[in-house]
């Protein structure tokens, strides 16, 4: 049976799992063991939420409602406009809701649904997880936060800079390249406190319908030293700006609903690999709703519409996976 399938037969007994596919691997599913504090355990896999949440009496955006346009664009031209200078730049997410198509609670069909949309993002982390408390979350993430193999190095990457998969082959415009470089610099400051680094040459990576700019770094250090290195770098500028503190005052400033899961950890140790990811181009789904979480990059010369349109084909695969 298609593990998709069986997956969704667990959603619709209410019954706690997790289903990781690793980019290279087949699907695996996992039992749910425990919960504290927000962070789920499945056997050897670790999802962590987004720890910088504010009071939930804060936000002023209510769950399962679409983000709109109008507040997307004066929200961005404000957070631009509380940049110091051209160095700052904050992650800001907006989200996209809808109820779940009529098929959703057909785990057969649904289940293919969700296997084709997985088949398209095959060098990615493909993820989705259910517990009563926490909701079902599900999506493909590009982010690599770190990974190791037994007797090897610990291997990481700076993911920022977006455009159209359209565009493949051009150069990348400076835009796109501050964005970038703010991330590469900023992880390799952290990590060379403590190790040597070596970095790739940027590089372009596709997602779908996009593609960003991708800076690999391996870390000469070994398996035993991944959580530390973990640690040290999230959250990274690419989920959430920079300089740090300032970032993070920003999004509790300027996102109107709280991030949960996105952007928080999935973490999968294994006796010979330690895998972990951010959790990035996901929906949650709730009492037959979804919402899917959709962010970008601001600097001072981010453009509001086009970061509008660069949320919407970041979020493109989902939308289609939850059209009728």
């Amino acid at each position: 049976m298609n593990i998709c399938v069986r997956a969704m037969e667990l959603y619709g007994r209410k019954q706690p799992f997790a289903l990781i596919i690793l980019p290279g691997q087949d699907g695996r599913l996992y039992d749910f063991t425990s919960m504290e504090d927000g962070t789920l355990e499945f056997d050897n896999v670790r999802i962590t939420p987004w720890k910088y949440d504010a009071p939930a009496g804060q936000y002023t955006e209510e769950s399962f409602v679409t983000t709109e346009k109008e507040i997307y664009l004066e929200t961005v031209t404000a957070l631009k406009e509380s940049f110091v200078d051209d160095t700052h730049k904050t992650v800001l997410v907006r989200k996209i809701a809808g109820s779940v198509p009529e098929d959703f609670h057909n785990p057969n069909t649904f289940g293919q649904r969700l296997e084709a949309y997985f088949s398209k993002m095959p060098g990615v982390l493909r993820f989705m997880f259910y517990t009563p408390e926490s909701g079902l979350w599900l999506g493909s993430t590009p982010e690599l936060l770190m990974e190791c193999e037994k007797g090897g190095m610990i291997r990481t990457q700076a993911l920022a800079g977006t455009r159209p998969a359209a565009m493949a082959g051009k150069e990348w415009d400076s835009k796109n390249m501050r964005e970038h470089n703010i991330v590469v610099d900023d992880m390799k400051r952290r990590l060379e406190k403590y190790w040597t680094i070596e970095a790739s040459a940027p590089a372009t990576l596709s997602y779908g319908p996009v593609e960003h700019l991708c800076t690999r770094l391996q870390v000469l250090a070994g398996m035993e030293e991944t959580d530390r290195a973990i640690e040290l770098v999230h959250p990274t500028p690419a989920i959430c700006g920079f300089p740090v503190e300032a970032a993070l005052n920003n999004i509790r400033r300027f996102e109107r609903f709280p991030r949960e899961y996105y952007t928080g950890i999935i973490n999968v140790k294994e006796p010979e690999r330690h895998t972990a990811y951010v959790v990035l181009r996901c929906a949650h789904v709730q009492a037959g709703m979804y919402e899917i979480f959709s962010g970008s990059g601001i600097i001072g010369s981010s453009d509001p519409t086009d970061e509008w349109n660069e949320t919407q084909a970041k979020a493109l695969p989902l939308i289609e996976l939850f059209s009728e």
